[in-house]
């Protein structure tokens, strides 16, 4: 593994993890908004084209990974023991949460 490897793969980390949490901000932004809005100048049509938006940005991070398919060597780096640590213990609070 080059060094330059090892930056990629922790730029791309922190990159991914700044990524998930504007995403989360974003999906809670969003739920509050359209909460007891009934009556609201937002049209239906428009409201759910954020929505499909949105859904279609969490597939595209859900989809590669959040690091927007790096290389092998740098997905591995990026993969290690404690990235799967952490990752395990994220899932497990969310599904409690």
């Amino acid at each position: 593994m080059s060094s330059s490897d090892i930056q990629r793969a922790e730029h791309a980390s922190r990159s991914r993890s700044l990524l998930m949490a504007i995403m989360a901000v974003v999906l809670i932004a969003n739920t509050l908004l359209g909460l007891g809005d009934e009556g609201s100048s937002m049209t239906p049509a428009f409201r759910h084209a954020l929505w499909a938006a949105m859904i279609l940005l969490w597939l595209i991070v859900l989809a590669t990974g959040g690091g927007l398919l790096p290389s092998r060597r740098v997905r591995s780096l990026m993969n290690d023991e404690v990235g799967l640590a952490n990752r395990a213990r994220a899932l497990q609070a969310g599904f409690w949460a």
